[in-house]
């Protein structure tokens, strides 16, 4: 009898999760319907680029901001040569202890000492999305971006980028008239 009621107890458990990912799922239709267009993403091969970073644990994704100003700092005004990028060493969405890197690229190694570091981020092939608008939709758009590799056949295979095209000074959350190129490496599903 105990056993039937632990078996029991663990279906229930799975039917929670699958009503909670159904709901996620209509979320996410609902959300579709109101934007209206489909994501235009593309498959293309990344270019090796140098990038000069630091890494942290952050409680919240827009924290990544809090790491920028020591690569602007040691960088001085060479970092105005360079693209701004954060990368996430943890599956998207994830909520807390989310592992950060800010950074910024460039074209050659730059010189770096104490907390940064310059490395090659190597070439690999990347789901890449140009988002127009706000940082507040990145949720929604990570989620939209999930749906499409698992649609298409693809899934992740590293950590995602984002590369900032066009961002304002200050950084605000709410500015819409960002430009950030999202890339997720990826491989073909088995």
């Amino acid at each position: 009898m105990g056993m039937l009621r632990l078996r029991r107890a663990e279906q229930e458990s799975k039917i929670e999760q699958e009503r909670g990912r159904m709901i996620a799922i209509e979320q996410m239709i609902e959300e579709i319907a109101r934007e209206g267009t489909p994501l235009e993403v593309a498959i293309k091969d990344s270019m090796p680029q140098w990038i000069v970073s630091t890494r942290g644990i952050l409680q919240s994704y827009p924290e990544i901001g809090r790491l920028y100003p020591l690569v602007y700092q040691q960088l001085g005004a060479r970092a105005m040569q360079g693209t701004p990028i954060a990368i996430w060493h943890c599956p998207a969405n994830q909520p807390g202890d989310i592992n950060g890197e800010a950074g910024v690229l460039f074209n050659e190694p730059i010189a770096v000492s104490g907390e940064l570091k310059c490395y090659q981020l190597p070439a690999v092939r990347v789901a890449s999305y140009v988002h127009h608008g706000s940082f507040e939709q990145f949720r929604s758009v990570y989620d939209r971006l999930t749906l499409w590799m698992e649609d298409t056949g693809w899934q992740p295979s590293g950590s995602c980028r984002e590369i900032y095209l066009s961002i304002g000074n200050p950084v605000r959350q709410d500015d819409p008239n960002y430009v950030t190129e999202i890339q997720f490496p990826v491989e073909k599903s088995a």
